[in-house]
């Protein structure tokens, strides 16, 4: 047994190589900077864990850190891919017992085999676009993640396009991207919690069902407001979230549906669906839904609702617009019987009919320093 495993070289063009193709390497931590690592057989018993990492020169080409594995088993503790750095997997069994963690330029690639990690983190944390991104692409496989799926920057995501993917909880956050490709190549399951907090759920001509859906809010230095989105990017998709009216759901944030090409009344093209019944969302929740520029609909934002089987589908909800006079603070839309104006005294409710409600409405901001409005539309 080895204490320290350690695979470099001295210059940026001049990289160490190290490679295992049977028998048992078993050591305390494996270390690979400017150098690759390979397995192609044989079983790799790490007591602590594996970094691959590189690092950028003020002048002059990076020192790059790679690996791979074919064939054959890896166990280990944690294991990093780091500051331009690369892993390549296609074939055998990658088993971490703790984080799988991705940062800073790193690139993973999942063809075949079998990756088993209690979390898997992949994020970058430049805070402006820089170009240089940090990806784990799946062309096959399985990752099985028995705890949390993160992904997490400007520059990360996560791009599902053929495999199986097993998470109990999945984290898209800070304007990072999990990207579903096709299927039926690609599989998830999912039986936690989905949270958005400040990312992209990218859809092309699939169909998936993810657990409750969880709406937060992301800080950036940066992009202080950081909304939530589902992007029905091309084809037609269908993607389907366990009952979610018991999540928790920031009031302050937004979830924007881009690129729904369905139907107003349901089983359309394209389908997002909540549970299996009206009351898989709250109508707060419903509130912080936003269609951008839905097809069959003029071009702009409009409000959301949900149908008896759970699918939610734009509204054509009118918008509230105001203005103040003096001490009053006044609400006008568009007149319609089929919709009731409701007030509250904090964002998040509850709110409650205003009864004789006319348009205009006045509030005397005396009376409510603070009030919210919405409409609800009539059953």
């Amino acid at each position: 047994m080895a204490s320290n495993l350690s695979v470099s070289g001295p210059l940026p063009l001049v990289s160490g190589r190290a490679s295992v193709g049977g028998g048992v390497l078993r050591c305390m931590n494996i270390r690979v900077f400017n150098g690759s690592l390979g397995q192609s057989d044989g079983q790799v018993i790490v007591d602590g864990g594996v970094l691959i990492s590189g690092a950028f020169e003020d002048y002059g080409p990076p020192f790059i850190g790679g690996g791979s594995l074919s064939g054959g088993i890896m166990e280990s503790t944690s294991f990093g891919v780091e500051d331009v750095a690369s892993f390549a997997q296609s074939g055998g069994t990658n088993s971490v017992a703790g984080d799988l963690g991705m940062g800073q330029i790193a690139h993973f690639i999942l063809e075949a085999g079998w990756l088993c990690t209690s979390n898997t983190v992949v994020s970058q944390p430049n805070e402006i676009d820089t170009g240089l991104d940090t990806h784990f692409v799946q062309d096959g496989g399985v990752h099985w993640v028995t705890n949390s799926l993160s992904v997490d920057g400007l520059d990360a995501d996560y791009s599902l396009r053929t495999g199986t993917l097993i998470a109990s909880n999945i984290v898209v956050s800070d304007q990072s991207r999990l990207i579903v490709g096709a299927s039926p190549g690609v599989a998830i399951s999912n039986e936690g919690s989905f949270t958005l907090q400040g990312g992209t759920l990218e859809l092309s001509n699939t169909v998936q069902n993810f657990g409750g859906l969880i709406v937060s809010q992301a800080f950036s230095y940066f992009y202080p407001f950081l909304d939530n989105y589902i992007d029905f990017a091309s084809g037609n998709s269908r993607v389907g979230f366990a009952d979610s009216g018991g999540q928790q759901w920031d009031p302050a944030v937004i979830l924007y549906i881009d690129g729904w090409n369905g139907s107003a009344s349901g089983g359309g093209a394209d389908q997002i669906i909540f549970g299996n019944s009206a009351s898989g969302l709250t109508a707060a929740q419903l509130q912080q839904i936003q269609f951008e520029s839905p097809a069959g609909f003029p071009a702009g934002t409009w409000s959301a609702k949900i149908l008896p089987t759970g699918e939610v589908v734009p509204s054509m909800q009118p918008r509230l617009t105001t203005f103040v006079s003096g001490s009053n603070f006044f609400v006008q839309w568009p007149a319609s019987s089929a919709f009731i104006l409701q007030a509250a005294t904090n964002a998040a409710g509850p709110y409650e009919d205003i009864s004789n409600a006319f348009d205009p409405f006045t509030s005397d901001m005396r009376q409510f320093p603070q009030r919210f409005f919405r409409l609800r539309e009539q059953q």
